[in-house]
């Protein structure tokens, strides 16, 4: 049988328990979306490495996702560490939550920096896409057909300048031939 300030403790309890559950329930979340956000960046760091032109913003970049993966894998620890924590401070019986409160803000800046490297990375990755072996080969090929192009141009015009001069050769020569015959 419950008194009414036994009752009023047990409820504090569970809004307690409640408290420190949700907190260990973000952490785990913030914990997950971290480890999808490792997963782009490597595909990421794949794209820049093949498609971008190698200048100093592609060595930015590279060290803005190195940046952002330690910060991420910092927030995963101190996330880990919260969570340790809570439990810890749950199987003493104990619910606070300023006993991880340190670890998950912590969790939470490390995780905030890392998506400002990579949205940051994001931003410059728009531009400077390097060509591709393909297209430099076309455009080379492009250019060789339009130099035969106008050299066949310029030789067909010569050859019938060539032409012009050989009707005016053989008419000066039946000329030739007729003043020989009078």
């Amino acid at each position: 049988e419950w008194k009414f300030g036994d009752k009023k403790i047990h409820i504090m309890l569970e809004y307690k328990k409640a408290a420190v559950e949700m907190g260990v329930n973000l952490s785990m979340n913030i914990i997950a979306a971290t480890l999808a956000l490792i997963a782009i960046l490597g595909g990421l760091s794949t794209f820049l490495i093949e498609k971008k032109e190698s200048n100093l913003w592609l060595y930015v970049a590279i060290a803005l996702i190195v940046c952002s993966f330690f910060a991420f894998v910092v927030s995963i620890y101190q996330g880990g560490k919260g969570i340790d924590k809570a439990r810890k401070s749950v199987y003493e019986g104990c619910w606070s939550l300023e006993i991880s409160k340190n670890q998950f803000n912590n969790q939470a800046i490390c995780c905030f920096v890392g998506i400002l490297f990579f949205v940051i990375v994001l931003i410059m990755c728009l531009g400077n896409d390097k060509e591709d072996g393909g297209e430099v080969q076309l455009k080379i090929l492009n250019e060789k057909v339009d130099e035969m192009i106008s050299f066949q141009k310029t030789e067909t015009e010569e050859n019938s300048k060539i032409q012009s001069l050989e009707e005016k050769i053989r008419s000066l020569d039946l000329m030739i031939k007729e003043l020989k015959s009078k």
